[in-house]
């Protein structure tokens, strides 16, 4: 195991780092998220969009986030760069080199990312099985007696039946003389069509921004800091994620190499 814990700090190491960002992915970056954080700070401040002044806002978002992308992008060329070195091959494809990378980190594993997403597998179960009581291994027994696995299912079950229990027993009668037919009568098409049409703006909004900039945040800044402070699975789960993304593809590369 501590050979496939090495091969995860590695591949890890070498394509999670901040600093791929350079100078001028570093400003992007800086200039997008201050974009978004200082917009989203004049919306609470304001308590929401003012009809007056909300394409201001929108505008400021849409900045931020094309700068957010520029970083990326500019991250990503970067990586490809780097990966270019260490596979000597030409391809500027982020994926092609990322495939050939691992292949070269995990070859001696199996012949194949999936037989090596197998072997791994079967590894991590073998070990867990015949693994000892040991003070290093005595966080991950102290988890496994707190929550195992195995259990989730009958966990999720007590809960439901919980939270059922509660809802029933905090259920009282309305005294509301409010009319649900009334409110009906009241609305019409325009209210209906600006309802549903701002909450498809508010929804795709919220995931634009907050969903969106939380992943860049997080593959440029939290991830690095992961490397210092995570744990062995965290990085070897982060290796299979990427083995299982590139899956048949180091297979097609073998063959293009093969018939060229």
């Amino acid at each position: 195991m501590e050979e496939i814990y090495s091969i995860s700090k590695i591949y890890y190491k070498t394509c999670v780092d901040f600093s791929l960002l350079k100078l001028k992915g570093a400003i992007l970056f800086l200039s997008g998220f201050m974009f978004m954080v200082i917009t989203l700070y004049l919306i609470f401040k304001h308590h929401g969009l003012r009809e007056a002044q909300d394409h201001y806002f929108i505008a400021a978002q849409v900045v931020g986030m094309v700068l957010l992308l520029y970083a990326r992008n500019e991250y990503d060329r970067n990586l490809v760069l780097l990966l270019q070195s260490k596979t000597q091959n030409a391809s500027s494809d982020i994926k092609i080199q990322k495939a050939l990378y691992l292949t070269s980190l995990t070859s001696h594993i199996g012949p194949s990312f999936f037989e090596v997403m197998k072997n791994i597998n079967e590894t991590q179960k073998i070990h867990r099985i015949n693994k000892l009581f040991t003070p290093d291994s005595f966080g991950n027994s102290f988890v496994s007696f707190i929550y195992d696995p195995e259990s989730k299912n009958r966990i999720l079950s007590l809960l439901i039946y919980l939270i059922s229990l509660i809802t029933m027993l905090t259920v009282v009668k309305s005294e509301s003389t409010i009319s649900i037919y009334s409110i009906i009568e009241e609305l019409n098409i325009h209210m209906i069509f600006g309802f549903f049409g701002w909450s498809a703006f508010i929804i795709i909004l919220f995931y634009l921004v907050f969903i969106w900039m939380f992943t860049v945040a997080f593959s440029c800044i939290i991830s690095p800091v992961m490397l210092t402070f995570a744990n062995k699975r965290f990085l070897l789960k982060y290796l299979m994620t990427e083995l299982s993304k590139y899956a048949f593809l180091d297979k097609k590369l073998a063959a293009q190499e093969s018939n060229m």
